[in-house]
């Protein structure tokens, strides 16, 4: 859980804004899945759903506490869990870097 926490604030700290404001993130994981090579036999889909996978939602405040914007991903990557928040983390960043 620790190395999933440092992921997410070391992707957040090299975030550069406007510098009109501050945000705060709360995290949530709301899906946790261990990598599983059963599932290697799944016709089409197999190869990636048996990666390891972790959905999170993120949740943006500014600094009065008002919720500025909501995102939930879900990323399948490798036999590690930390592969998974590695390639979630980056999916967001490459979505808040854009907006």
């Amino acid at each position: 859980m620790e190395e999933v926490k440092s992921i997410y604030k070391e992707i957040f700290s090299k975030l550069k804004g406007s510098g009109a404001g501050v945000l705060t993130a709360d995290i949530c994981i709301y899906e946790f899945q261990k990598f599983s090579a059963g599932k290697a036999w799944i016709p089409f889909a197999g190869g990636h759903q048996m990666q390891a996978g972790m959905g999170v939602e993120i949740i943006l405040r500014n600094r009065e506490g008002a919720v500025v914007a909501k995102i939930r991903d879900m990323a399948r990557s490798g036999m590690n869990p930390t592969d998974a928040a590695d390639e979630s983390a980056s999916n967001i960043r490459k979505h808040l870097e854009k907006h």
